[in-house]
């Protein structure tokens, strides 16, 4: 392991490496795939300098890694499953049949199982919480939330990466995080979910006072129209015009003129990470 790391780069071992969950683990970016049984997959990917590394020597001492743990702790517990470079990338995808090899192997925090079971290993689950619904950040939640479902399936994390889990996510912390779809996060410093439903909450205020502001012009247009035809049917009956209609003519040119200015108003990433990323999934 130790000469592994002196040959290649470590972000090449210690990248995302979780995955599982889907039979193609091909990504543009480092990604761990997280499966419904607990085993784990990754697909890195990183800058590969061919002028400093040899292809061949690489695929040897990644080979070797993987037969060194093997040899400590039990056969097929890791597999290298591929390494491929393109254009001036290398491409290392390793399986781990746990999460605490993937732990052991990478030295990278990880968990994969339910949110009592985490409670159990010391993990406090104690951060910012979103709910997610259709692959969106929807809007905060407690943590309380979380605990209350302590049967549900949980992904945890610390590194800056991009997560895959089997299945559709429900709630996730929101520092660091990016939601890019039902299934998948980004991780990575700057990132933060509560941004992204303060956005949310003022389009929807947004949507909703100008839903209100039409149909207060709505119904200030229809009393204008209603007032207009009183008008002119007390004109047809009478044609003279003394103080009382010069009165209520005014009234009218005023209210609207007041109505239009109320409305007016309604018109209106390096891959360490400081912080543990709780992914929850049905």
């Amino acid at each position: 392991m130790k000469r592994f790391l002196k040959a290649v780069p470590v972000a090449l071992l210690c990248g995302a490496l979780l995955s599982g969950c889907g039979e193609s683990y091909e990504a543009k970016t480092s990604t761990i795939f997280i499966s419904n049984d607990g085993s784990i997959v990754s697909t890195d990917v990183e800058a590969f300098d061919a002028k400093t590394y040899d292809k061949k020597e690489f695929k040897k001492y990644a080979k070797e890694a993987v037969d060194e743990y093997n040899d400590k702790n039990g056969s097929g517990k890791v597999k290298l499953k591929d390494v491929t470079f393109k254009n001036d990338d290398a491409i290392l995808t390793i399986s781990y049949k746990t999460y605490e090899d993937y732990m052991k192997f990478s030295g990278i925090d990880a968990y994969v199982g339910t949110v009592s079971d985490a409670v159990s290993e010391g993990y406090d689950i104690d951060a910012d919480f979103v709910y997610v619904k259709d692959g969106k950040a929807v809007k905060k939640i407690s943590k309380s939330k979380i605990l209350d479902d302590n049967s549900a399936k949980i992904a945890i994390v610390k590194a800056n990466v991009n997560v895959k889990v089997d299945g559709d996510i429900e709630y996730t912390s929101a520092k660091n995080v990016k939601v890019l779809d039902n299934e998948t996060v980004e991780i990575a410093n700057g990132n933060d979910l509560l941004d992204s439903v303060k956005e949310l909450s003022k389009k929807s205020n947004a949507k909703s006072s100008k839903d209100n502001s039409s149909k207060d012009n709505s119904k200030n247009e229809k009393s204008k129209t209603n007032k207009s035809a009183k008008k002119a049917s007390k004109e047809s009956a009478d044609t003279s015009v003394d103080d009382d209609d010069l009165a209520v003519g005014t009234e009218s040119e005023s209210e609207v003129k007041f109505d239009f200015s109320d409305s007016s108003k309604h018109d209106n990433q390096n891959q360490i990470s400081d912080v543990f990323t709780y992914i929850i999934y049905k």
